[in-house]
């Protein structure tokens, strides 16, 4: 069996082949930058299309048919024509049209309070800007959508172009829109009717397997899956005792249960009849990106061609240098600079500055230690009621990887005797699990 795996993440659209669950063949292209254009400047999505499109062929080159399993980054969307074509650009879950207040203030008109928090706890996740149900409002009180559009998620998007097939949604992505309702398992249409009175259609939920040609090639695909539940099926994370810490551009701690039961966490549909209890947006890769880029600025005062490489070099080099939590020649870097787990602000800062500690040594060990720090802290929230004590700890996401001592950093802070595993295996590998279930 031939299976193609397609990850389409927020840094980089990476491919597989895998022939008969033995991987192959890798490909990875850089993806559009989260630019703030307008949404209707179609740029992000069309690089997109050609990117995957690019990819099928050349993991097609020495077959003539396979399965296709993408994942895409969740909590992003695109509106298009009825025959497909871009209506918006591809409006990513880092892309704040609006703000929850405003959100809140403008269901509860339309709606009534009690409505709205009952529409709130069976989505799973609270209010958030980025997400598609507040991005949709914000084009609905623009006056944005004059004409009938169809609503998919990124992955859904992509296998209605290359298959020219409407495509039916996986739960996963589904709920990820913050638009579905777990008790139902459905879209939750009243809530959905509730933020537009445009017409947008959206995808049936199902797991229906759409086949068709390209390049000569046969091929199926199955619904996109959300990439947070690609990432764990690569990872292994199956059991109730398992305690996750999935780390990429953005973060998340899990837990798996098999019935709903709501809290102060979110839950998200995943395999094996079971949920997934999760508290996401802990600011991991986002955030230092910002740092990231502050650093390259400077830098490239100095050395106009650095490149970005080099960067991250002086970057990890800064980490490693010094790893105590309780250094107290450190600075306190609060990464609240967007919508987070961790606080209710929406900026961050930078403190205890002064007359000598203020260097990129400090600064970059300030930054992963309050990582370290949070990620510990969320860890013991969502152990708090469970019903299974934590027998292992699993690691996943490329950030995750890329930084051994931020494991050590956060093992340490739960404070858990427990075997910790570094999954090697990624989304790709989820996509080709996935294929098989």
């Amino acid at each position: 069996m031939n299976t193609i795996a397609i990850d389409c993440g927020a840094s980089f659209i990476k491919g597989a082949l895998f022939v008969d669950g033995k991987l192959i063949k890798t490909i990875s292209e850089e993806s559009s930058e989260n630019r703030q254009d307008d949404i209707f400047v179609i740029q992000k999505i069309t690089k997109c299309i050609k990117v995957v499109k690019r990819i099928i062929k050349e993991l097609s080159r020495d077959i003539s048919e396979a399965n296709i399993c993408f994942s895409n980054e969740m909590h992003g969307f695109i509106l298009a024509y009825p025959d497909g074509k871009p209506y918006t650009d591809y409006i990513s879950w880092q892309r704040e049209l609006i703000s929850c207040i405003e959100v809140k203030k403008y269901l509860i008109n339309k709606v009534n309070e009690q409505t709205f928090n009952e529409y709130i706890l069976h989505s799973g996740m609270p209010i958030r800007s980025g997400l598609p149900s507040s991005n949709l409002i914000w084009l609905s009180l623009n006056n944005s959508i004059t004409k009938k559009v169809h609503f998919y998620t990124l992955g859904d998007y992509l296998i209605r172009v290359i298959s020219n097939k409407e495509p039916f949604c996986h739960p996963t992505n589904a709920a990820a829109t913050g638009l579905y309702d777990l008790t139902k398992g459905n879209w939750n249409r009243d809530y959905i009717n509730s933020i537009s009175n445009q017409e947008i259609v959206f995808p049936p939920i199902g797991y229906k397997t759409i086949s068709f040609c390209m390049n000569n090639k046969s091929y199926s695909v199955k619904p996109a899956i959300g990439d947070q539940q690609a990432a764990l099926l690569g990872s292994g994370f199956k059991s109730e005792s398992s305690l996750s810490f999935n780390i990429g551009t953005g973060a998340q701690v899990s837990r798996l249960i098999k019935t709903l039961n709501f809290g102060d966490y979110q839950i998200r549909p995943y395999f094996f009849n079971s949920y997934i209890k999760t508290i996401p947006h802990i600011p991991s890769g986002r955030a230092l990106n910002i740092f990231f880029r502050f650093l390259k600025s400077v830098y490239i005062k100095i050395v106009p061609d650095i490149d970005d490489e080099k960067i991250w070099d002086l970057i990890s080099t800064s980490f490693q240098s010094n790893t105590n939590l309780n250094d107290k020649a450190l600075l306190k870097c609060d990464l609240s600079f967007f919508e987070n787990a961790v606080s209710k602000k929406t900026k961050g800062s930078i403190e205890k500055i002064d007359e000598y500690n203020f260097n990129i040594d400090n600064l970059i060990r300030s930054i992963f230690i309050q990582m370290a720090k949070n990620f510990g802290k969320i860890a013991i929230k969502l152990n708090e009621d469970s019903k299974h004590p934590v027998e292992n700890i699993i690691f996943s996401g490329g950030f995750a990887k890329r930084w051994p001592a931020l494991r050590k950093m956060i093992v340490k802070q739960v404070n858990l005797d427990v075997p910790v595993v570094l999954s090697d295996n990624d989304t790709l590998y989820g996509c080709n699990i996935y294929d098989k279930l």
